[in-house]
């Protein structure tokens, strides 16, 4: 796994959403890379951490934005997220019929 968020460009689906997760500050960025200096480059850490702000520069094409200082609180926050886009409209097919039967009913 490849630490900061992958940036992928294509149109979005009408039922997709955007999450983008990225740590908690850049220089945490610097920690996992200064670890590979036994194997890479100065300039090739340089190069991947100017990539990685690249990256994050991005962060306002997401409908959401998960910064990962706490991974607990990180994966409550995106579980949170799924259930609630679960519960769109828009993604409840049935909600019409299931609406208009409780109207009738009344």
């Amino acid at each position: 796994v490849r630490p900061g968020p992958v940036v992928t460009r294509c149109t979005p689906a009408p039922m997709s959403m955007g999450v983008m997760l990225c740590t908690g500050a850049l220089f945490l960025f610097q920690g996992a890379f200064l670890a590979r200096l036994l194997t890479d480059k100065p300039e090739v850490v340089a190069r991947r951490l100017a990539g990685a702000a690249a990256e994050i520069e991005h962060w306002g094409e997401y409908d959401y934005v998960l910064v990962n200082a706490d991974l607990d609180l990180c994966l409550s926050a995106l579980q949170t997220i799924l259930a609630a886009e679960r519960l769109k409209r828009a993604r409840q097919p049935d909600l019409a019929g299931l609406v208009d039967g409780l109207l009738t009913g009344l």
